[in-house]
């Protein structure tokens, strides 16, 4: 991979990102119109969470670990879970040697 392509996790993040795929999510699954959750989002007045002047929703990096958190906890804790189970162990091990 290219290096100037790699993502650096352990530089702290300052600045909002855009997150268009949550607003799609958000409209897919309470099935209203874009323009609803932006007034929503806007009436809620979390600083983390904003509306850009270009119309897409940013969130700081605060608010995606808030966001995203548990989901990755939780599939950390599954993924541990299973490399910890003996029978996959020894099956890793027989292919490994």
């Amino acid at each position: 991979m290219d290096a100037s392509l790699a993502c650096n996790v352990d530089a702290p993040q300052t600045e909002p990102v855009p997150a268009g795929s949550v607003i799609r999510l958000l409209c897919w699954s309470c099935g209203c119109q874009g323009n609803q959750v932006e007034s929503a989002i806007k009436r809620y007045g979390d600083k983390d969470v904003r509306w850009s002047a270009q119309g897409m929703l940013r969130l700081m990096p605060i608010a995606m670990q808030r966001l995203y958190r548990p989901t990755l906890d939780a599939v950390s804790e599954s993924i541990s879970r299973i490399l910890d189970n003996s029978s996959i162990q020894s099956t890793f091990c027989k292919a490994k040697g």
